[in-house]
């Protein structure tokens, strides 16, 4: 009976986020610029790649990028191909964890990160899958090795989640499997070893967020499964010693925590903090119910309350309202069902593929060269983090290097290369929590008609948010423009 329920339950989630994508009219994302090597791949599997099939290999989440890239030459394109990708990790993720207590697994599932991870492709639930499968490997040397190299080469912070269940491993002198993970994390290291000093020294310069831990806790987690998850830890360890596996999982959480703070990034960056939370959280929780000779009711009420939190963005909003306070306020405010709908108006990649096709003529006239285009705002999400690389790319055109200026232009990313094809500009008003640096460089690439010979070749309406596409006339000031660009990114 409750393998049954825990079935369900799984299966229920899976099936919101599939109904989901079906009816999400918005151009995909790549929140994180996890997947900028798609049109390497695409090219390379089309015989008219700049860069060498090794070369290619060498980099972080090669082997994702140059998976998916094959699927998209199959004929598997667009938001089909987007869906699918999420679908993956979705049902790889629903399959480690379905055998979880009916208490975990609910404590779990409360949480919103295995929605939204699905959704945007997120890189950190591809990790925690990975994890999850070297965590269930029992004595297959290949499984070890495999799992590892795959983490690794991911994402080299991987080697600190490693680290912890080598740590185990080593505790427990199983040697074999300590040794087997070691010789796939160093291959992982050989196969990105030349840009590991970038890498990490990336991670020193990003930007800190400011939020407070209790916030950025309730965001990501919800108020009420990680209040339940504490008590049940707490009950776990003041009713028994703890054991090598429940303080491994308890180092964990706190490591996700520290991580968070330390580098000042949000909580679902470390998605192994969510896991163990609710695996320790819900065993002692169990225990306690058990204490009491209530485990039935409570089994069962847990289980009603993830699929009420489930279905909540489809409920009306002064239900959502009421149920912002033991969650969290974004239930009610941020509610991507309706978003989703409200958002069929957005910019899509049909609206600009004309420009595009004018612009780039010249130099897609050799099949190797790339299109390269500057906008002053995320392409199909404006004022978000993401370009607009992922959908156009998903959607044929895989020769377009898109730059967004009004986010992610740094002196060491972005540069815009020589020659510039052309600029699409946003008159979007900026959404309160825009840092100050993103609107000061949204406002310069705005302020570039002014000063160079620009003609507007094409104009959007959208709602509360004017899009213009500008041409540069003038080839000779291609070189001044490059270098106020790389001037500006220098200084801000």
């Amino acid at each position: 009976m409750i393998t049954s329920k825990k079935n369900i339950l799984v299966l229920f989630l899976f099936i919101l986020n599939l109904l989901f994508f079906l009816q999400d009219a918005r151009e995909p994302m790549d929140l994180g610029h996890y997947y900028q090597q798609l049109p390497d791949w695409m090219a390379i599997y089309q015989a008219r790649a700049t860069i060498s099939v090794w070369d290619g290999l060498r980099v972080s989440g090669a082997w994702l990028n140059a998976g998916w890239a094959f699927l998209i030459s199959l004929g598997l394109k667009g938001k089909l191909s987007f869906a699918c990708v999420g679908l993956f990790w979705l049902g790889a993720f629903l399959f480690q964890v379905r055998k979880l207590p009916l208490v975990s697994l609910s404590l779990l599932l409360m949480m919103p990160i295995w929605s939204i991870g699905t959704r945007t492709a997120w890189l950190h639930f591809v990790e925690l899958c990975l994890l999850l499968i070297l965590w269930s490997v029992r004595k297959q040397k290949f499984g070890l090795v495999l799992s590892a190299l795959l983490l690794i080469w991911l994402r080299p912070t991987a080697l600190i989640w490693l680290g912890m269940i080598g740590l185990r491993w080593f505790l427990e002198k199983d040697w074999q499997k300590v040794k087997f993970v070691a010789i796939g994390s160093f291959l992982g290291l050989l196969m990105i070893a030349p840009e590991l000093p970038s890498y990490f020294l990336g991670k020193t310069e990003v930007l800190m967020i400011e939020r407070s831990l209790w916030q950025e806790i309730s965001a990501q987690c919800f108020r009420l499964p990680f209040v339940l998850s504490i008590l049940g830890i707490l009950f776990l360890f003041r009713s028994q010693k703890p054991s090598r596996t429940e303080l491994l999982l308890l180092g964990a959480i706190l490591l996700g925590l520290g991580l968070s703070l330390g580098f000042g990034v949000g909580l679902d960056n470390f998605l192994p903090f969510h896991f163990c939370l609710a695996i320790l959280g819900g065993k002692g929780l169990l225990q306690f119910l058990q204490s009491r000779s209530w485990e039935r009711w409570g089994e069962n009420g847990l289980l009603a309350m993830t699929v009420l939190i489930m279905t909540m963005p489809l409920l009306p909003q002064n239900v959502a309202i009421l149920a912002s306070i033991p969650l969290h306020e974004s239930i009610a405010t941020s509610r991507p069902w309706e978003v989703l709908r409200a958002q069929k108006n957005a910019l899509r990649v049909s609206h600009v593929a004309r420009f595009f096709e004018e612009q780039c003529q010249d130099q897609w006239q050799d099949e190797k060269a790339q299109c390269r285009i500057v906008s002053s705002s995320g392409l199909f999400h404006p004022m978000r983090e993401e370009d607009g690389s992922l959908a156009l790319t998903l959607s044929g055109f895989d020769r377009i290097q898109l730059s967004n200026a009004g986010i992610w232009w740094t002196k060491e990313d972005l540069r815009v290369p020589e020659p510039l094809q052309g600029i699409i500009l946003f008159d979007c008003p900026p959404p309160p929590d825009q840092r100050g640096e993103f609107a000061i460089k949204a406002e310069m690439l705005r302020n570039i008609p002014k000063h160079f010979a620009t003609k507007q070749v094409g104009e959007l309406s959208l709602p509360n948010c004017p899009v213009r596409f500008l041409k540069i006339q003038d080839k000779n000031q291609q070189g001044p423009l490059r270098m106020l660009l790389q001037e500006f990114s220098v200084k801000h």
